[in-house]
């Protein structure tokens, strides 16, 4: 059983993360908790935990700021972020104080297991997060986090194309050779999970005769052991469904809404819509 000192200054978050990480088949042992980074230095070293999640943003003493004391504190821990605030640059000066890891807050708790159990290696991202994130990541212009989840040999047809691209690089190519006046936005409204599948729906402004029209999009997401190895856009939501090849009746393994107050919008244009490059092969 591993032993958990969990850091955070909201008290009821902390009594969720208890309570999910203490419930699992082989569960975590919760050996303390503090509000902030000054009282985790002051507590954790005693205790011994095995893995540390630190809050980054606090009032008073923040994880950054805590962490190399704790590293020095606690040299065999595994000590990760569990925080909102993702950001690359973030992610990366955390890893340089000495964090072994970056974990975002899943909007449902009971994901937090898995994505534990993958930041510790122990098992692969579940298919729904690592589409959760790739989207997310594309939204907040992060590209060099976005393109970590794609296998090299990943298949990739945009939306406005019906060509469809094979390999890591390829789809690189494409999506860095579009102009920045084809992009549009579009909006992830819901996530599917069938297994390994994963078919997002959302809208987005797309051409219609003269003019552009809000219309409904989809793709579908392959994900094999964390990685993204398939992905293709639609027009429309029951195409993906259709196209997903999934039986007839298949039901859910997960699902995920999102709504406007997650400020779910995707500038898009240049990465999943993907409308060619005037001139280009794919015109």
């Amino acid at each position: 059983m591993s032993r958990v000192f969990l850091c955070d200054d909201e008290s009821h978050y902390r009594s969720l993360v208890r309570a999910v990480l203490s419930a699992q088949d082989e569960p975590y042992e919760i050996v303390g908790e503090a509000s902030d980074g000054r009282e985790a230095i002051e507590l954790a070293p005693a205790l011994a935990p095995d893995i540390v999640l630190l809050d980054v943003n606090m009032p008073g003493m923040g994880g950054l700021e805590a962490l190399p004391r704790l590293r020095k504190l606690l040299p065999d821990a595994r000590i990760f972020a569990l925080t909102t605030a993702w950001a690359e640059t973030l992610e990366q000066a955390f890893r340089e104080a000495g964090g072994d890891g970056f974990i975002e807050k899943p909007r449902n708790a009971m994901t937090l297991p898995a994505k534990l159990g993958a930041a510790l290696g122990e098992a692969p991202a579940e298919p729904l997060d690592v589409a959760e994130l790739m989207f997310h990541s594309w939204w907040s212009e992060e590209p060099a986090r976005m393109w970590e989840l794609f296998a090299p040999e990943v298949e990739f047809r945009p939306v406005l194309s019906e060509e469809t691209l094979h390999g890591l690089e390829a789809m690189r190519r494409y999506v860095e050779s579009l102009p920045d006046d084809q992009q549009r936005t579009a909006r992830v409204t819901r996530m599917i999970a069938y297994g390994d599948v994963v078919v997002v729906e959302g809208t987005a402004d797309l051409p219609a005769g003269d003019q552009r029209e809000r219309l409904s999009v989809s793709w579908t997401v392959r994900v094999h052991e964390g990685k993204v190895t398939h992905i293709r856009g639609f027009r429309g939501w029951d195409e993906a469904h259709r196209e997903s090849g999934l039986p007839g009746g298949s039901p859910p393994t997960e699902e995920r809404e999102f709504s406007r107050g997650h400020g779910w919008l995707l500038s898009a244009g240049r990465r999943l819509l993907g409308g060619p490059a005037p001139g280009s092969a794919l015109a």
